[in-house]
């Protein structure tokens, strides 16, 4: 079996570009080794159908398998050099899953490739689908960000599309439910260490489209508990951050990390909340946060409005209230139970295992 992966990110624990380290999103360095890697167990053929954005850290600056310390060291790296770079070519295939990349100006779109700013991201999945659609190639599009539009679907028309919500959108094509994937076995890696009261939540993500959820659930909680809330990301890059500072005051407020530093951020903090978009709340959109926090040692928090988030916390709240007592309780926690709730969270959801993203995929190829 031959798997063509397209993503637009990094795989290792940090980014360099020109040798220089970068501050950009790095989702993929969290899940997309755990595809490469099962499909590759399973005797896969598995080819990088992007650039090879870590070729200047691994290979460039001679890090090599030390360049995927932070977790999972032997397997993500088995995964990387596993995995065939292919960016100028086009090799036969029997799958290409693609993560939808969708035009931003002045990046991919409407700017010159000779612009220090260009990406070739958007130039590279176009021509992939031009030259794999009608062949014998199955496409599934994967839209990580719903911006994989009806317009899209019917210009396109791939064999499937996955979405990780619990309810996906419903479009031209019916989406098939997928989990955000890792080795749940993995989950454990790190021990349980006693976590800081005095920081009550951890949020690692950015503002993008979450005012709204951050008004309602965030900022009442940062309000009874100033200076215990911490918003890790692009937060001061953010060109709005004076006005976030007057929105959400007693937030602070932290840079953009890697790979590399979720284990020192996440580990002693009290919970995570899983914060997302509208359109995420209302189809029960997941992305990885629920089992990184759990990784990284620390304790994910659903919040109701957020639709079958019960499948993937064990602690889900109903209200702004129940947030601040929730998380007022579970900063008094012993090691102990800490330790025993994330076990149990795990086991949880272990339906998130990358075992049951590659059968998805197989269930596509024997349609």
């Amino acid at each position: 079996m031959r798997l063509g992966y397209s993503y637009w990110g990094f795989l290792a624990d940090r980014k360099f570009k020109d040798d220089k380290e970068v501050s950009t999103p790095d989702g993929n360095a969290a899940y997309s080794w755990s595809i490469l890697y099962e499909a590759q167990k399973r005797g896969w053929d598995t080819y990088l159908m992007q650039e090879n954005r870590d070729k200047n850290y691994i290979l460039d600056c001679s890090m090599g398998r030390s360049g995927f310390r932070s977790f999972s060291q032997k397997k993500r790296w088995e995964a990387y050099i596993g995995t065939r770079k292919t960016a100028d070519s086009f090799p036969e295939l029997d799958v290409l899953l693609l993560e939808w990349r969708f035009p931003i100006p002045g990046r991919n779109v409407d700017v010159d490739k000779d612009d220090p700013n260009y990406q070739p991201d958007w130039d590279r999945q176009i021509e992939l689908l031009e030259h794999y659609k009608g062949t014998d190639t199955k496409i599934i599009i994967w839209d990580l960000d719903h911006k994989f539009t009806d317009w899209h679907e019917e210009v396109w028309k791939p064999d499937a599309i996955f979405e990780t919500s619990v309810n996906p959108k419903k479009q031209l094509i019916e989406r098939i439910r997928v989990e955000p994937p890792i080795v749940v076995d993995d989950l454990l890696q790190f021990p349980t260490i006693p976590c800081d009261p005095k920081r009550k939540l951890v949020y690692v993500g950015s503002r993008y489209e979450r005012d709204d959820v951050i008004e309602e659930w965030i900022k009442p909680v940062s309000d009874r508990f100033p200076g215990e809330v911490e918003f890790w990301g692009n937060w001061l890059r953010e060109p709005s951050l004076t006005e976030c500072k007057k929105m959400w005051p007693d937030v602070s407020y932290n840079r953009r990390i890697t790979m590399k530093d979720f284990r020192e951020v996440y580990s002693t903090a009290v919970a995570c909340p899983i914060l997302a978009k509208q359109s995420y709340l209302e189809t029960g959109f997941i992305t990885p946060r629920p089992w990184e926090a759990l990784m990284f040692g620390t304790i994910p928090i659903g919040l109701a409005s957020h639709t079958g988030i019960e499948d993937y916390c064990n602690y889900f709240v109903r209200d702004k209230y129940d947030l601040i007592a929730c998380v007022d309780m579970l900063s008094r926690w012993s090691v102990k139970l800490r330790d025993d709730i994330r076990k149990e969270s795990i086991e949880k959801i272990r339906f998130m295992d990358v075992s049951n993203f590659i059968n998805k995929i197989e269930g596509v190829l024997n349609e």
